[in-house]
């Protein structure tokens, strides 16, 4: 089954089944059946955020606020992970250098 968007309900009865809402300035969606004696079926988007925060979806505002704090987190997780690279090189450049430093001395 497919939804559709729509800015403003078209066919009769011009409202969202669930609240009788003829307005929202987010939209309806339509669910493109018709209900006898209804009529055709629209949900507002202040009906189906309600509905999806009882299936436990995120409200669209919640969840780029999400994505904006993961996208934070990841730059800061790489930014550790290039630091910790780096003081691995350096580790391994003074062992090595320590290394030589001991071979030299066992040498005399």
């Amino acid at each position: 089954m497919d939804f559709f968007f729509v800015a403003d309900p078209l066919m009769s009865p011009t409202a969202c089944v669930l609240c009788m809402r003829h307005q929202d300035p987010a939209g309806f969606v339509d669910v493109g059946r018709d209900l006898h004696p209804h009529g055709h079926l629209y949900v507002c988007a202040t009906c189906a955020v309600q509905m999806g925060a009882r299936f436990g979806m995120l409200a669209a505002d919640d969840a780029a606020t999400l994505a904006e704090a993961l996208a934070e987190r990841t730059a800061e997780l790489m930014e550790a992970k290039r630091q910790l690279e780096s003081a691995s090189d350096r580790v391994l450049v003074s062992r090595r250098g320590l290394e030589d430093i001991v071979r030299e001395a066992v040498k005399t």
